[in-house]
């Protein structure tokens, strides 16, 4: 039966991407025109056999509003068709993701509507969650609870690595998400931590699954200050790519350190005379000129 591709495509739309770049589809979304009742559904099939078409059973499902029903009928779609057929294998793997995704957003919606609504949560006053969890890709879900939930253990069902886990997201993906959501609640210390790795001999250093250039992208939008942007450019490797995105973000001490390291005197004479002498950069940039340490070009 030749229906990998056709159920494939949904439901990796449902895993795929990370927050940085935009979210994907949920499975329900990228199926405009499902049909919704048995007589439409038939129309499709030349037998009119809906009920032993796995395709139209999955579909079938997906319009249910209510996740209790939804989940129901994805079961059974799984026990009935995909784990009977050693062909549909691979898409029994996604439809049971599936399942498990809604399963762990219906609870964690339903606390955190409560909590919300209750006003005892100051998170949720100054961060008003825009819409309901359920039925959202995982990448956004992992992102919500890294924005809610962070801290939570393992054992969790809204701790963001448990999430990781269970849906074999990559360090890249992991790592754009949790810093966006950690920017956004300006917890700085929180970052710092995800990105400390050991080396050796036990010593600590910062790395990035996606590159420090990502890191500064994402948290000069959400508004970081310029002592957090200067630490993480200064660990972009390359000089010419740390001067270019230093300017972008407009981190003058970054610049200043940048046409240092590239020994472009001609380049910084012209940027200290556009600051103002007596601020921190200004001054910054006088005492690097003035310095005898440096060989110029």
């Amino acid at each position: 039966m030749a229906t990998n591709g056709l159920i494939i495509s949904p439901l990796k739309s449902l895993f795929t991407s990370a927050a940085g770049p935009g979210f994907p589809v949920s499975p329900a979304k990228a199926h405009p025109k499902i049909p919704t009742d048995k007589s439409a559904d038939q129309c499709c099939l030349p037998e009119g056999n809906w009920e032993t078409n796995p395709i139209c059973k999955y579909q079938l499902a997906l319009p249910s509003t209510d996740v209790a029903v939804k989940v129901s009928k994805l079961k059974d779609c799984l026990r009935s068709h995909f784990k009977a057929d050693p062909v549909l294998s691979n898409d029994a793997s996604l439809v049971q993701e599936y399942v498990d995704l809604l399963e762990r957003q219906r609870p964690i919606d339903e606390s955190d509507a409560g909590l919300e609504a209750s006003g005892r949560s100051a998170l949720f006053k100054d961060f008003p969650r825009k819409r309901s969890l359920i039925d959202m890709p995982v990448v956004t879900t992992l992102y919500y609870c890294c924005l809610y939930h962070y801290d939570l253990g393992e054992n969790s069902l809204a701790s963001p690595t448990a999430i990781r886990k269970r849906h074999e997201l990559s360090d890249k993906q992991f790592t754009w998400t949790a810093i966006g959501a950690r920017a956004k609640l300006r917890q700085w210390k929180d970052i710092e931590t995800l990105l400390t790795a050991k080396g050796w001999f036990g010593k600590t250093q910062l790395k990035a699954a996606i590159g420090f250039d990502k890191v500064v992208a994402i948290l000069h939008r959400n508004g970081a200050p310029q002592d957090i942007l200067q630490k993480y450019l200064g660990l972009v490797d390359n000089v010419e790519q740390r001067l270019s995105l230093a300017k972008r973000v407009s981190c003058q001490i970054a610049v200043i350190d940048a046409l240092v390291a590239l020994k472009n005197r001609a380049e910084l004479e012209q940027l200290a005379a556009k600051l103002d002498r007596y601020s921190k950069e200004g001054l910054y940039a006088f005492d690097v000129l003035h310095t005898s340490t440096i060989k110029w070009k």
